[in-house]
């Protein structure tokens, strides 16, 4: 899926996506990716893992 594709709100969650009852696989391959955790974001707010994942620097580093 390419972010154009999808509508992210204030609210969108990792729990908006079909999956495991947790979100471990999310958790792990965000590390993977960007280097940064956000397994302490128990909202699974999109939102606020943006921005974790912003201030570090990091968003632009890698392409998806």
């Amino acid at each position: 899926m390419h972010y154009y594709d999808c509508l992210v709100t204030d609210l969108s969650s990792l729990w908006d996506f079909p999956g495991d009852e947790t979100n471990d696989a999310y958790h792990h391959k965000i590390v993977e990716v960007y280097g940064v955790d956000v397994s302490d974001i128990e909202s699974g707010i999109l939102v606020e893992i943006f921005r974790r994942i912003s201030e570090t620097g990091k968003f632009g580093e890698t392409a998806l």
